[in-house]
């Protein structure tokens, strides 16, 4: 017979692989003359990477307006950031920094 008190239940937090679904985008994405939006999650040295990239951006691509949006924490969710830069940008670049 088993004594359930003390039993201990292990769980194996790993899933299962399964192939990712994507799709192409139709045509490209111009840059020039274009409104880019950043999403700085908080990481430590993503505003460094976000600044060199703002620079480039701007200066061999001529993006017009770079907006920049910077979460709180990189655990807080950044629904109504997002919200905002997919109605005034026509592409948005986030990431993850350590």
């Amino acid at each position: 017979m088993v004594d359930s008190q003390n039993m201990i239940e292990l769980l194996k937090p790993t899933g299962r692989k399964r192939p990712i679904e994507s799709k192409q985008l139709s045509g490209t994405v111009k840059l020039e003359n274009s409104t880019i939006g950043f999403l700085d999650n908080s990481k430590p040295n993503f505003a460094i990477f976000l600044d060199k990239l703002e620079a480039l951006l701007s200066s061999k691509y001529h993006a017009a307006k770079i907006v920049r949006k910077q979460k709180q924490q990189p655990s807080f969710l950044a629904t109504g950031i997002i919200d905002d830069l997919a109605q005034n940008c026509d592409l948005v670049i986030t990431g993850s920094c350590d």
